[in-house]
Parts: structure tokens; sequence; C-alpha cells
């Protein structure tokens, strides 16, 4: 494209410059050509090898931006709103390690209360020095008796199922 070109190109269609994030990244706001009333918006990455970082997943823009770029928020985000952002992501970051740390120290606790319980138990003396156990009650408790089972009835005629219907039962018993 030649210079000229380019020149008119930028008058025809200029480029307002909107922000900076917190990596150096501008964003650019342009409006439609077409009869879509929303803008254009896009980002200058800082270097040309950026955008290979943030294509290819590396790396991200902030999700205040990405919201911008894609209409989701209708203003840009403020220098003061990007720093509260990174400092809640630093406090959420020191969170996990504590909670991370915490589980570990009770996996280990556990690890080692199960191995108490499955370590074999010390040596008994062969001669037990225990007084014997009491003798059991000589009455014991009488048992419930099983309920039988109903009585089947009787088909003569054939092994063919009988029908059956519900019953309504009256309300209160």
């Amino acid at each position: 494209m030649s210079f000229f070109r380019r020149i008119v190109q930028s008058l025809r269609r200029p480029n307002y410059f909107v922000g900076r994030d917190l990596e150096g990244n501008r964003y650019y706001e342009r409006p439609s050509v077409l009869e879509d009333p929303r803008p254009k918006r896009s980002v200058k990455y800082r270097d040309s090898e950026n955008v290979w970082k943030y294509i290819g997943g590396n790396r991200r823009l902030a999700v205040q931006w990405s919201a911008w770029l894609t209409h989701t928020r209708p203003d840009p985000p403020t220098f003061e709103e990007l720093q509260a952002d990174l400092v809640r992501q630093e406090r959420v970051r020191r969170n996990v390690a504590l909670l991370e740390a915490r589980d570990r120290e009770e996996d280990r606790l556990r690890l080692a209360a199960q191995s108490a319980v499955m370590s074999p138990p010390p040596a008994t003396p062969l001669v037990d020095t225990s007084p014997p156990p009491p003798e059991p009650a000589a009455v014991e408790p009488e048992k419930p008796k099983p309920k039988p089972l109903p009585a089947m009835p009787s088909s003569t005629k054939s092994d063919e199922p009988e029908s059956w219907s519900p019953q309504i039962a009256p309300r209160g018993q």
C-alpha cells in the first residue's frame, strides 16, 4: 500500500485512541463504515512478538478490555479499575496458596493416622495376666418372632395372576 493511500485512508477512517492496559497494549475505536451502528474496536499489541503470545494462549488481555472490545461493556476500563483487579488477582493467588497448604497438611495428617491404624499391634506376653471376662447373664432377652408371610390364594383353575385393584383408604387413619 502506498504512502499516499495510507494517508487518505487514515483521514477517511480515523482511529481514536481510547486507552492502554497495564502491559502497554493500546486500544482504538473508529466509526463503522457500514450501516452497523456500533464502532469498530481494535487492539495494537506492544510488540509484534506479543501478538503470537496472545493468540497462542500463553497470555490474555485483561477481562475488562476484552469485554470492551466485544461491546459487552460500553465504556473502556479505567487505569484504577485495572490496578484494583490486579490487586484482587494477587489476593486470590495468596488465598489459593494458603488453601493448598492447608489441604496438603490435612492429607499428611490423614495418611499418618491411617498408617498408625494399619501398623501391627505391639507384641503381647504369652501369659495372660488380665482378669477373666465376666460370665454372660443367664437370662437372655426374648427376640421378637418374625411375622409369617401372608398366605397366597390358591387357584386351581390356571396359573394366570388374578386381577387386582387398589382400595381407597379413608383420610386420617
